[in-house]
């Protein structure tokens, strides 16, 4: 993932992802890692590789609003590292 490419920028800039509920966030969390396995299933590596990328920007957006709110984002942060290992790892 390129840390310095914002992908969701309008949601970056407006603070608006931390206003969403938990749950709302999961959600589109788990769309994008659909896209991502439904396009790396077809052979679409670049489609993939950018799903997947979505998905790890919304899930650090919400690791950081947890974060600020003290709470521990451990289930999140192990989510990340799967995501990591299945997309970009040798599996």
């Amino acid at each position: 993932m390129d840390g310095n490419l914002i992908r969701h920028k309008e949601i970056a800039k407006s603070g608006r992802w931390t206003e969403l509920p938990f749950a709302q966030q999961v959600a589109n969390i788990g769309s994008e890692v659909f896209r991502a396995g439904k396009w790396k299933a077809k052979g679409k590596t670049e489609r993939a590789q950018n799903a997947a990328d979505r998905a790890l920007e919304l899930l650090d957006f919400t690791v950081s609003g947890m974060l600020e709110e003290h709470r521990n984002p451990r289930e999140l942060l192990r989510m990340r590292e799967l995501l990591c290992d299945y997309f970009y790892g040798e599996n």
